[in-house]
């Protein structure tokens, strides 16, 4: 009799809507059904930069992102971002 493995994949989220769109009550919710959601919205996971206009952006610390998605491997991963955030460009791999 062979034995079957389960093989079970991470799926990981983005959740991006405008201000007051229900996005963090919709993720309490989730979160408390067991799913992890990470709020990148804290200097832990995002960061200040200056453009080159002189205004600010508030983007994703890349390598503090790489390691939550890559290292995220079993149920389903929310990430809740803004609609006006800009995430750094090489994560949208996930």
């Amino acid at each position: 009799m062979s034995s079957q493995r389960s093989c079970r994949r991470a799926v990981k989220v983005v959740v991006t809507g405008m201000s007051g769109t229900g996005k963090s009550s919709a993720l309490s919710r989730l979160g408390a059904r067991g799913h992890r959601v990470v709020d990148t919205d804290t200097d832990e996971w995002s960061r200040w930069i200056c453009l080159s206009d002189g205004s600010r952006d508030w983007i994703w610390r890349e390598e503090a992102i790489t390691e939550l998605l890559e290292g995220y491997e079993h149920g389903v991963l929310f990430v809740p971002i803004k609609a006006s955030f800009t995430p750094c460009s090489t994560m949208w791999y996930c």
